[in-house]
């Protein structure tokens, strides 16, 4: 499928091939906008691809959410998303790979502006699943990552890797 693309959330940190949409001004932002309420037309975008947006959202804004991403999406669009896997993070605590304080901030994150948490929600593979289900998507696939250490011992976040279709 041809057509338009667009990444929400780049930061700093931009996605080749795709128009940008982010809350900040960033030089290569194309959209300065909210996530939840997108200033384009009806089935303008054959894909929306998030990394690392959907746990900065509250609970009960994750399904309206979804519902306006798939509302500027065509007909068998795809919604591409990367967010945290919370039941490996409560794991990888549990088992004493991570310790309480890395618990912490892979759960709750830390928004280098203000030092507060600015995680406001945490995924499972069913959660995740029900979420895009309930906001009108289908043919959901969720790949997950396990574990909060790098080969080489670093800290890192385990993912949640869903596609799911319009």
């Amino acid at each position: 499928m041809e057509g338009k693309k667009l990444e929400i959330g780049s930061e700093l940190r931009p996605t080749e091939g795709y128009e940008h949409l982010d809350i900040i001004a960033y030089p290569h932002v194309e959209i300065v906008a909210d996530a939840r309420d997108i200033p384009v037309a009806d089935e303008t975008y054959i894909e929306v691809y998030s990394h690392w947006v959907l746990e900065h959202f509250a609970k009960n804004d994750i399904i309206p959410l979804l519902k306006e991403w798939r509302r500027i999406l065509v007909k068998g669009g795809k919604i591409r998303a990367v967010t945290n896997n919370q039941e490996s993070i409560n794991q990888s605590v549990a088992s004493g790979e991570i310790t309480w304080m890395e618990w912490s901030y892979l759960t709750f994150g830390n928004d280098t502006k203000t030092l507060e948490g600015s995680h406001k929600v945490g995924f499972s593979q069913k959660s995740i699943k029900e979420y895009f289900l309930d906001a009108g998507l289908t043919d959901i696939v969720v790949e997950a990552t396990w574990g909060c250490r790098g080969k080489e011992g670093e800290l890192g976040c385990p993912a949640l890797i869903v596609e799911a279709t319009k």
